[in-house]
Protein backbone atom coordinates (compact mmCIF):
# COMPACT_ATOMS: atom_id res chain seq x y z
CA UNK A 1 0.00 0.00 0.00
CA UNK A 2 3.11 2.39 0.82
CA UNK A 3 4.75 1.56 -2.59
CA UNK A 4 1.53 2.73 -4.49
CA UNK A 5 0.71 5.57 -2.45
CA UNK A 6 4.25 7.05 -2.87
CA UNK A 7 3.80 6.42 -6.84
CA UNK A 8 0.59 8.40 -7.15
CA UNK A 9 0.35 12.17 -7.02
CA UNK A 10 -2.59 14.22 -6.63
CA UNK A 11 -2.62 17.95 -7.96
CA UNK A 12 -5.09 20.61 -6.37
CA UNK A 13 -7.19 23.65 -8.23
CA UNK A 14 -3.90 26.05 -6.88
CA UNK A 15 -1.45 23.98 -9.13
CA UNK A 16 -0.12 21.69 -5.77
CA UNK A 17 1.17 18.48 -6.11
CA UNK A 18 2.08 15.82 -3.53
CA UNK A 19 2.20 12.11 -3.63
CA UNK A 20 -0.72 10.34 -1.45
CA UNK A 21 1.96 9.02 0.66
CA UNK A 22 2.69 12.53 1.47
CA UNK A 23 -1.09 13.55 2.37
CA UNK A 24 -1.65 10.59 4.08
CA UNK A 25 0.99 11.29 6.54
CA UNK A 26 -0.75 14.73 7.03
CA UNK A 27 -3.73 12.82 8.65
CA UNK A 28 -4.98 10.50 11.25
CA UNK A 29 -3.40 7.58 9.71
CA UNK A 30 0.14 8.62 10.18
CA UNK A 31 0.66 6.98 13.55
CA UNK A 32 2.53 9.55 15.02
CA UNK A 33 -0.18 12.04 14.82
CA UNK A 34 -2.68 9.48 15.94
CA UNK A 35 -0.68 8.93 18.99
CA UNK A 36 -0.81 12.72 19.60
CA UNK A 37 -4.08 13.13 19.35
CA UNK A 38 -5.03 10.48 21.50
CA UNK A 39 -2.70 11.81 24.06
CA UNK A 40 -3.84 15.65 24.02
CA UNK A 41 -7.77 14.14 23.97
CA UNK A 42 -6.65 12.34 27.45
CA UNK A 43 -4.82 15.06 28.42
CA UNK A 44 -8.02 17.43 27.89
CA UNK A 45 -10.35 14.83 29.86
CA UNK A 46 -7.98 14.84 33.08
CA UNK A 47 -8.01 18.46 33.24
CA UNK A 48 -11.88 18.10 33.24
CA UNK A 49 -11.69 15.30 35.80
CA UNK A 50 -9.01 17.70 38.14
CA UNK A 51 -11.41 20.33 37.79
CA UNK A 52 -14.37 19.04 38.65
CA UNK A 53 -12.62 17.05 41.82
CA UNK A 54 -13.17 13.63 40.43
CA UNK A 55 -10.78 10.95 41.26
CA UNK A 56 -9.09 8.52 38.38
CA UNK A 57 -8.64 4.70 38.44
CA UNK A 58 -6.45 2.46 36.13
CA UNK A 59 -8.30 -0.58 35.83
CA UNK A 60 -7.11 -4.13 34.30
CA UNK A 61 -8.99 -6.76 33.18
CA UNK A 62 -7.82 -10.45 31.98
CA UNK A 63 -9.70 -13.12 31.05
CA UNK A 64 -10.04 -16.43 33.01
CA UNK A 65 -7.34 -19.09 32.18
CA UNK A 66 -9.28 -21.33 29.87
CA UNK A 67 -8.83 -18.42 27.49
CA UNK A 68 -5.25 -18.38 27.03
CA UNK A 69 -3.60 -20.45 24.83
CA UNK A 70 -0.30 -20.66 25.94
CA UNK A 71 0.89 -20.13 30.08
CA UNK A 72 2.67 -16.71 30.24
CA UNK A 73 5.30 -18.23 33.13
CA UNK A 74 6.19 -21.59 31.43
CA UNK A 75 5.82 -20.77 27.63
CA UNK A 76 3.90 -24.28 27.44
CA UNK A 77 0.70 -24.53 25.87
CA UNK A 78 -2.26 -24.42 28.60
CA UNK A 79 -3.95 -27.57 29.16
CA UNK A 80 -6.99 -25.52 30.16
CA UNK A 81 -7.16 -23.99 26.94
CA UNK A 82 -10.46 -24.06 25.13
CA UNK A 83 -9.65 -22.98 22.02
CA UNK A 84 -11.01 -19.73 22.08
CA UNK A 85 -9.97 -17.03 19.40
CA UNK A 86 -8.44 -13.25 20.50
CA UNK A 87 -11.90 -11.97 19.02
CA UNK A 88 -13.89 -14.79 21.58
CA UNK A 89 -11.57 -13.59 24.23
CA UNK A 90 -12.29 -9.75 23.21
CA UNK A 91 -15.95 -10.50 23.32
CA UNK A 92 -15.88 -11.63 26.86
CA UNK A 93 -14.23 -8.92 28.10
CA UNK A 94 -16.36 -6.61 26.64
CA UNK A 95 -19.68 -8.41 28.02
CA UNK A 96 -17.92 -8.15 31.38
CA UNK A 97 -17.79 -4.79 30.80
CA UNK A 98 -21.09 -4.54 30.11
CA UNK A 99 -22.32 -6.16 33.04
CA UNK A 100 -20.16 -3.82 35.22
CA UNK A 101 -21.26 -0.60 33.70
CA UNK A 102 -25.32 -1.76 33.72
CA UNK A 103 -24.49 -1.88 37.60
CA UNK A 104 -22.99 0.94 37.82
CA UNK A 105 -25.84 2.91 36.00
CA UNK A 106 -28.12 1.08 38.14
CA UNK A 107 -25.96 1.99 41.50
CA UNK A 108 -26.23 5.79 40.07
CA UNK A 109 -22.08 5.69 39.11
CA UNK A 110 -20.96 7.44 36.09
CA UNK A 111 -17.62 7.89 34.88
CA UNK A 112 -15.76 8.96 31.85
CA UNK A 113 -12.31 7.75 30.83
CA UNK A 114 -10.28 5.46 28.32
CA UNK A 115 -10.02 1.95 27.21
CA UNK A 116 -7.19 -0.13 25.87
CA UNK A 117 -6.69 -3.18 24.47
CA UNK A 118 -3.78 -4.69 24.76
CA UNK A 119 -2.25 -8.25 23.41
CA UNK A 120 -0.61 -11.01 25.74
CA UNK A 121 2.38 -12.56 24.42
CA UNK A 122 -0.19 -15.54 22.67
CA UNK A 123 -1.93 -12.65 21.05
CA UNK A 124 -4.81 -13.20 24.22
CA UNK A 125 -6.34 -9.67 24.96
CA UNK A 126 -6.41 -8.05 28.06
CA UNK A 127 -7.73 -4.33 28.95
CA UNK A 128 -6.73 -1.52 30.65
CA UNK A 129 -9.42 1.51 31.33
CA UNK A 130 -8.25 4.60 32.59
CA UNK A 131 -11.97 6.06 33.83
CA UNK A 132 -12.78 9.45 36.28
CA UNK A 133 -15.59 9.02 38.98
CA UNK A 134 -16.66 11.32 41.93
CA UNK A 135 -14.56 10.19 44.60
CA UNK A 136 -17.40 9.56 47.02
CA UNK A 137 -18.06 6.84 44.38
CA UNK A 138 -14.65 5.08 43.62
CA UNK A 139 -14.64 2.29 46.37
CA UNK A 140 -18.65 1.02 45.40
CA UNK A 141 -17.41 1.39 41.63
CA UNK A 142 -14.44 -1.00 42.38
CA UNK A 143 -16.23 -3.39 44.92
CA UNK A 144 -18.70 -3.62 41.00
CA UNK A 145 -15.69 -4.09 38.89
CA UNK A 146 -14.13 -7.09 40.84
CA UNK A 147 -17.44 -9.08 41.54
CA UNK A 148 -17.79 -9.18 37.77
CA UNK A 149 -13.89 -9.56 36.66
CA UNK A 150 -14.35 -12.79 39.22
CA UNK A 151 -17.67 -13.48 38.12
CA UNK A 152 -16.49 -16.57 35.93
CA UNK A 153 -13.42 -19.29 37.36
CA UNK A 154 -13.00 -16.95 40.22
CA UNK A 155 -11.22 -19.42 42.32
CA UNK A 156 -9.27 -20.49 40.26
CA UNK A 157 -5.14 -20.58 40.75
CA UNK A 158 -3.60 -16.95 39.87
CA UNK A 159 -6.92 -15.59 39.41
CA UNK A 160 -6.28 -13.27 42.58
CA UNK A 161 -3.15 -12.06 41.23
CA UNK A 162 -4.03 -11.79 37.23
CA UNK A 163 -7.65 -11.27 36.87
CA UNK A 164 -8.40 -7.31 38.44
CA UNK A 165 -6.64 -5.01 39.36
CA UNK A 166 -7.14 -0.92 40.42
CA UNK A 167 -5.03 1.70 41.14
CA UNK A 168 -6.05 4.71 42.19
CA UNK A 169 -4.04 7.55 40.39
CA UNK A 170 -2.03 10.13 42.45
CA UNK A 171 -2.22 13.18 41.27
CA UNK A 172 0.81 14.15 43.31
CA UNK A 173 2.85 11.92 40.86
CA UNK A 174 1.96 13.40 37.97
CA UNK A 175 -0.18 13.13 35.45
CA UNK A 176 -2.62 10.48 34.86
CA UNK A 177 -1.65 10.36 31.40
CA UNK A 178 1.20 9.12 32.18
CA UNK A 179 -0.30 5.52 33.32
CA UNK A 180 -1.33 4.92 30.19
CA UNK A 181 1.10 6.36 27.52
CA UNK A 182 2.77 3.35 27.30
CA UNK A 183 -0.69 1.56 26.25
CA UNK A 184 -1.41 4.67 23.68
CA UNK A 185 1.88 3.46 21.97
CA UNK A 186 1.37 -0.08 22.32
CA UNK A 187 -1.98 0.18 20.75
CA UNK A 188 -0.72 2.47 17.60
CA UNK A 189 3.28 2.52 16.94
CA UNK A 190 5.15 1.71 20.13
CA UNK A 191 7.16 5.23 20.34
CA UNK A 192 9.72 4.64 23.51
CA UNK A 193 8.36 1.27 24.63
CA UNK A 194 11.33 -1.02 23.10
CA UNK A 195 11.27 -4.36 24.19
CA UNK A 196 7.52 -5.34 25.27
CA UNK A 197 7.92 -8.17 28.26
CA UNK A 198 3.84 -9.19 27.57
CA UNK A 199 5.19 -10.18 23.47
CA UNK A 200 7.79 -8.88 21.29
CA UNK A 201 9.55 -5.39 20.20
CA UNK A 202 6.93 -3.04 20.76
CA UNK A 203 6.85 -1.30 17.31
CA UNK A 204 6.39 -4.82 15.65
CA UNK A 205 3.75 -5.41 18.52
CA UNK A 206 1.65 -3.01 17.46
CA UNK A 207 2.05 -3.13 13.75
CA UNK A 208 0.47 -6.45 13.85
CA UNK A 209 -1.96 -6.15 16.34
CA UNK A 210 -2.76 -2.46 16.40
Amino acid sequence: NNHILEKIEAENEDGYVATLAELSAKGMSNPELRRTELMTRIGGFESIARSMGYAGVFYTLTAPGKYHAVDFNSGKLNPKYNGYSPRAVNAYLHEVWQLIRSKWHRRGIRSFGFRFAEPHHDGTPHWHMLLFFPVDAVDTANEIFRQYAFLEDGDEPGAEKYRYKAVPIDWSRGSAAGYVAKYVSKNIDGFKVGDDHEAMDSKKNASEYA
